[in-house]
């Protein structure tokens, strides 16, 4: 079988070669193998689904004259050739060179993405991890602290509690198991991140039954 080495470019994300290419390489007039695609293009239902075989452009000559073509993509190679099988000696080699060719030209492209895509993504999963570890603002540091003060008095009307010791063990409680549940040291090393979580666990905190047992028992006591 005969090597022909033929040439597909990508226009505009579509991989393609053109009419002119086509001609030369079968040995045929330009303005016949345009002819035919006419005819190929007038057998579509529309206009969107030619455009799946053959593209219309216009090239210009070595005199700057401007003529009529098409860009044929795959789909539109394996029919034009193809029509050329039994009247072309070289067609079917020129079919199987193109068929390679376009397979070529899409690996290639797909490798190209898959290395974008890949570098896209490290670069995104960094910037996450760089957002995660952005510190809580102070706006939202003082809500926290308002949010574990409320809680700690809402629990104290709950019991009827009223002895201000009884509320400091409470912060100390509350803070005692966020430090826990968020692995930190202080409130300081609070993320913006863990803000949408905090707040709901501090909305909807209880204290340990032994801290409430011991103040109950105290207050029995007195």
């Amino acid at each position: 079988m005969e090597m022909i080495n033929v040439k597909v470019d990508e226009i505009n994300g579509v991989l393609v070669t053109t009419s002119n290419r086509v001609a030369e390489e079968l040995g045929v007039q330009h303005r016949s193998l345009v002819s035919k695609i006419d005819d190929y293009v007038k057998k579509f239902q529309s206009a969107k689904l030619s455009a799946d075989f053959y593209i219309p452009s216009n090239y210009k000559d070595n005199r700057n004259r401007t003529y009529r073509n098409y860009l044929i993509t795959k789909k539109g190679i394996a029919q034009l050739v193809g029509g050329y099988s039994s009247a072309v000696e070289r067609a079917f080699e020129l079919n199987v060179a193109y068929i390679n060719k376009f397979d070529e030209m899409e690996k290639i492209i797909y490798q190209q993405e898959f290395s974008l895509n890949k570098e896209l993504l490290s670069k995104i999963k960094k910037l996450e991890n760089e957002l995660e570890q952005v510190p809580m603002s102070w706006v939202q540091l003082e809500l926290v602290k308002d949010q574990i003060n409320e809680t700690a008095t809402r629990r104290m009307k709950t019991l009827n509690i009223s002895d201000r010791s009884f509320k400091l063990k409470l912060k100390k409680e509350i803070k005692k198991d966020v430090f826990s549940r968020f692995g930190i040291n202080d409130l300081l090393e609070l993320k913006s991140k863990d803000y949408l979580s905090i707040m709901p666990y501090l909305l909807y905190w209880l204290e340990p039954y032994k801290l409430k047992a011991e103040n109950i028992t105290q207050l029995d006591i007195l």
